[in-house]
This record gives structure tokens, sequence and C-alpha cells, in this order.
């Protein structure tokens, strides 16, 4: 709906957004949709120019006002255009490949998102519902009951074929921080899942050494009756 999707774009498609990083960092994007990660490309993948104005964002003696600016009017317009062009098509979608969306960001070389660069973050924009065939938080969090809960993060592992699968996948965080901006699912899930469910993908970023950041919590836009 119109409101959830000004939500996510104030969080990460805002020119605001962007002038919370240093000049020259690189912004890539990459949509969890009906398509399987290793079908996926990223949609923008581009370093964010100086703007012009004052401190880090002022033009040097080779550089040109001007020009800096035009430059980036043209990274911010892009970035409101993905925004609209995300949300342009509806997808039905029998899985939501979360987990191994991520685990795929740093497996795949081309994802520039290697050890070497001094300083990653990784920005997270979901209902945190991961459902495939190996890796259901549907099923483990009873999502469709009234009672409705997740398991702690170590009850989870306690289930040896997923912490087999989750331990020969997952990426090392070390030296990235992560945070998660958390859309609430009021349609297909229960409420009190909120605080369990952010709290097992919590515990199992904290468990690989990212360094987690306060996780934004979408408020509440949905009452009974709204749902298509």
């Amino acid at each position: 709906d119109g409101a959830r999707m000004e939500f996510i774009k104030d969080q990460v498609f805002s020119k605001e957004f962007y002038l919370n990083y240093d000049p020259f960092t690189k912004f890539s994007y990459f949509l969890i949709d009906h398509n399987e990660p290793t079908k996926q490309k990223f949609l923008f993948s581009k370093c964010r120019p100086k703007t012009g104005g004052k401190g880090i964002e002022k033009a040097t003696i080779f550089e040109n006002t001007k020009v800096l600016e035009s430059f980036s009017k043209t990274f911010f317009n892009e970035g409101n255009d993905l925004h609209k062009e995300i949300f342009s098509v509806k997808k039905e979608s029998k899985y939501s490949y979360i987990y191994e969306t991520i685990a795929y960001i740093f497996q795949n070389p081309k994802s520039d998102f290697k050890s070497d660069h001094p300083k990653r973050d990784l920005i997270i924009v979901s209902d945190l519902m991961q459902n495939t065939e190996r890796l259901s938080f549907y099923n483990a969090c009873n999502a469709s009951s009234d009672n409705a809960l997740c398991p702690s993060f170590e009850d989870f592992m306690d289930n040896h074929s997923d912490e087999d699968y989750i331990l020969s996948t997952s990426p090392k965080g070390k030296n990235i921080n992560l945070q998660m901006i958390y859309l609430n699912n009021r349609c297909e899930t229960n409420k009190a899942l909120d605080v369990s469910l952010k709290t097992l993908w919590e515990n199992y970023f904290q468990s690989i050494n990212f360094n987690l950041l306060p996780t934004v919590h979408q408020t509440d836009i949905n009452v009974v009756g709204n749902c298509p």
C-alpha cells in the first residue's frame, strides 16, 4: 500500500538517506522477489557524487561546483526512479528468499561486498518472513496460529538439518554494520510474532558477528479490513 511504499522510500531511497553516507559511497540495491537469488542482478549499483555543498561535499580546486550539483541531482533522481520501478510491478510468489539472498550477496564476487572494503553496511528492508522449502519461518513460528511464536535461535538451531545448512552457507559478519528495517505483515501473520521474529533474526546475525544496529520498526498502519 501507499503508506508502506512511502515508509520504504524515506528509509532507503531518499536524499536524506544518501547524505548520511560520505561522498563516493557505493550504493547497491538487490530486490527479493519471486525469482531465486541466483537469477537476480543488482537493480542499482552506483557511487554517490559530492553535492558541491559544504565540508566534505565541497568542490576542490580540480572540481566544478555546478557540475557536482548536476551529478548529485541525477543520482538522487535515479534513486527515486528505482523506487517507483520496484513498486510498479507486483508478482505473486510461493517463496520468500530472504536468507538465501543475503548469503548469495556474500558468495557472489560480482556483488563487490568482500572484506577488502574498509567499511560495509548491509540494510535489510523486509517483513522477515523467510519461506522456502528448506527454511520456512511460517512453519518454525507457527505463523498462522493464534499462538504464533518464533523459537529462540538456540532452539531453532537444535534442528540439526537446519543447523548444518545455516553453518555451511552463512556469511561472516565481522566489521559489517547491519540494520534491519522491519515491515509489519498483518495480512499474513499474527502480531504476537513481532518480538520473537525480530529476536530470532537479531540473534542469528549476532551469532555470525555482524555489528547489529537498532532495528527500525514500521509503525502500525493497517487495521482489520484493509488487507487485500
